[in-house]
């Protein structure tokens, strides 16, 4: 039997805790540390010395996700507290879901549960959005496989359509939001959330890309997101003629509302917004 105080200042016994747990103590560190490692000492001035534990957590884990499942599980491990027990109930009034065949294209499936007698206040409310990104950012692939949708009851009444229209077609009010957004404004809000820091280009001379080498080339870029680039989410491919365009080129991060280029192949400007309309 292992015995261990949960309550741990030591980071060799926290790590062995972890180790026995079936998981992995990867980094001790802090948000200052971060800071001046991947910027610099200066930009970390007034940067939080709280100490961050960086924990490996293994994909079939999304329970240990958030700093109250990390606990509940070591705690169970531990034997201080019972395995939780979780039931699902059906109500007398039950939800409807209609899915719109408009998705087979998109995303063609979709899944919805009510949680019932939850009240989240800022720090819950801070946990529970800190978890459902993770879940983006792991299982979820940054959202290629599944996107997750949270949305407060009270708010809102069925049945709910599940349907596939342009950013700017949409509508709805997000969580912790005090108003309506449409797609397209919901997508500059938080156009700046996740940014690549790291850009890479490089010029090809001297070709001539016919119909049939243009369709070969663009069928290998998208080879490349799907595979490598893991649809996007690592890495994304832009390609220009450069004899339409001079430089300095310069890497931005912008709302698509603001962002204008001419795409390869097209003969006109859009806008970002415009282009995932076009695309939608």
């Amino acid at each position: 039997m292992l015995s261990y105080n949960l309550f741990v200042s030591a980071d060799e016994e926290f790590a062995s805790l972890c180790f026995a747990f079936g998981l992995e103590l990867d980094e001790v560190t802090s948000e200052k540390q971060i800071i001046s490692k991947e910027q610099g000492a200066d930009n970390s001035k007034g940067a939080s010395e709280d100490v961050i534990y960086r924990i490996d957590v293994p994909a079939n884990r999304y329970d240990l996700l958030c700093l109250e499942g990390l606990y509940n599980g070591l705690m169970v491990f531990l034997n201080k507290i019972p395995t939780p027990q979780y039931i699902a109930t059906s109500p007398s009034n039950m939800q409807k879901l209609i899915i719109k065949p408009s998705t087979s294209q998109i995303r063609p499936h979709a899944v919805a549960a009510v949680l019932r007698n939850i009240t989240l206040n800022e720090e819950r409310y801070a946990s529970f959005i800190e978890l459902q990104d993770k879940l983006h950012q792991n299982i979820c692939r940054k959202r290629t496989l599944v996107a997750i949708g949270t949305h407060d009851l009270d708010t809102i009444k069925g049945p709910f359509i599940y349907d596939a229209k342009p950013p700017s077609e949409i509508r709805f009010q997000p969580l912790n939001q005090t108003k309506e957004y449409s797609g397209t404004e919901i997508m500059d809000l938080y156009a700046t959330s996740q940014i690549r820091p790291h850009a890479v280009a490089a010029v090809l001379r001297n070709i001539t890309l016919n119909e049939e080498r243009y369709a070969s080339f663009i069928e290998l870029q998208d080879k490349l997101h799907q595979n490598i680039c893991r649809k996007r989410t690592l890495v994304a491919i832009g390609t220009h003629d450069l004899d339409t365009i001079k430089g300095p080129f310069i890497y931005d991060a912008k709302p698509p509302s603001e962002i204008r280029f001419q795409p390869l192949n097209q003969t006109k400007e859009y806008t970002g917004t415009e282009i995932m309309d076009l695309y939608a």
